[in-house]
């Protein structure tokens, strides 16, 4: 998995604790078998509130968020994370199936470091991991159309 998505290993890249905010079993079920692949330690929160509280406790290298979650946004999540002290500086990476020209617009004005649509693609997922785990190869979140840069 990890050839197979280019991540490029890093100092303590291995040790990276990703929180992924997703309401969908199979969704998380499916991180948690890349996360094992690219060598992450994967942390799960199904609601935007349970997501909130475990990133003040884990304060993770990075979030990985869905959109549509049952209790708040992602938005709304992204709003409370850049809010706190404890957690504005955590690199947050919109996962989602929201994929119109006006959600990306919108996910690079909430200021996601990367916004990734879903089905998951792992090269995508890999490149934006790499761009916030890995210091000096930071590509810098979205592009002008809201994509990942590259």
């Amino acid at each position: 998995l990890p050839a197979a998505t280019g991540l490029v290993s890093g100092p303590g890249l291995g040790q990276a604790v990703v929180l992924y905010v997703e309401d969908n079993p199979a969704n998380v079920a499916l991180m948690r078998h890349a996360a094992r692949g690219l060598g992450l330690t994967l942390h799960a929160a199904a609601t935007g509130a349970e997501g909130l509280e475990l990133a003040r406790a884990l304060r993770p290298d990075v979030i990985l968020l869905d959109i549509g979650l049952p209790d708040m946004d992602g938005y709304a999540v992204k709003a409370r994370l850049d809010a706190d002290p404890a957690t504005r500086d955590v690199p947050v990476i919109a996962l989602t199936a929201a994929t119109s020209p006006r959600d990306l617009r919108r996910g690079r004005a909430a200021g996601f470091d990367a916004y990734l649509t879903k089905p998951l693609d792992l090269t995508a997922l890999a490149a934006a991991l790499n761009d916030v785990l890995i210091p000096g190869l930071a590509g810098g979140g979205l592009d002008a159309e809201g994509r990942r840069r590259a």
